[in-house]
């Protein structure tokens, strides 16, 4: 059997458990982290158990939590950290009629990290930080603010999403919300979904399904960033502004949606 074939053999026998939280220690070695070795090795249990052919499996927070006894914030902090690593993938996809974030284990990158890893001897300095408590929900959004000019920095760093909406009468922040909220911000990130409900109180439409429809409608147009979707809006009110100013009639720039279907 060939070292790549045997890796491959390894990590399935070693890999998850539905009662027991077990964790390789090689795994440990090559993240430096407690949070992301637990995660990484569930994802690798999952990988090969997917009735998608792409690969793909989802898992929502809840889920998470009662497998692996991570929160919500250190499941995101992980699969980040995971991603930037290029250990796995994630999509936002619909699972049972509503976008569940998916994850998709990058199998070769794993292997060829593991050979590269042993042959050169090095092993992390392990961190215990699955608490994460250096990290808020907003820092995410506060290391983007540099290249998104027009939005207000103050407003970003000391806002969450899930504060907002509790805070300006979207109602309870119900467990399958607050869910559907964390996957668009796992997709698109805080920003945005804090920005498409800014302009839901701005329109008066103070339910969840008003401000996901923004955010679908933005995501269908690729924009990425508030900076996108503001700069979007001067474009089009410009437009407005001329074709007012040939037809000799005043125009009031507004953002109301209402051309989209709810």
């Amino acid at each position: 059997m060939s070292t790549y074939n045997e890796i491959r053999h390894i990590l399935a026998q070693v890999s998850g458990h539905d009662r027991v939280v077990t964790i390789p220690k090689m795994y440990i070695e090559l993240t430096g982290n407690l949070a992301e070795a637990i995660l990484l090795n569930q994802i690798v249990f999952y990988s090969d158990k997917s009735s998608r052919k792409d690969g793909f499996f989802y898992k929502t927070h809840e889920q998470w939590a009662e497998e692996i006894c991570l929160s919500e914030r250190q499941v995101r902090h992980a699969t980040k950290k995971l991603k930037e690593k290029q250990l796995i993938e994630t999509k936002l996809l619909k699972a049972n009629g509503a976008p569940t974030v998916h994850y998709k284990l990058l199998f070769d990158n794993l292997v060829n990290w593991i050979l590269t890893k042993r042959q050169n001897g090095n092993s992390p300095i392990v961190s215990n930080d699955t608490d994460i408590t250096s990290e808020t929900l907003t820092e995410s959004t506060t290391e983007n603010t540099s290249e998104n000019n027009n939005i207000d920095n103050a407003r970003v760093s000391q806002k969450s999403a899930f504060r907002f909406f509790e805070e300006n009468g979207f109602g309870i922040l119900t467990p399958h919300v607050a869910d559907k909220m964390g996957s668009w911000i796992d997709e698109v990130g805080e920003d945005m979904v804090l920005h498409a409900l800014e302009i839901s109180v701005e329109n008066s439409a103070l339910r969840w399904n008003y401000a996901e429809s923004i955010l679908r409608d933005w995501s269908n147009k690729k924009y990425t960033t508030v900076a996108d979707v503001l700069a979007a809006e001067t474009k089009r009110n410009v437009g407005r502004e001329r074709n007012a100013g040939n037809r000799g009639t005043a125009h009031t720039s507004n953002r109301n949606y209402n051309g989209i279907n709810f």
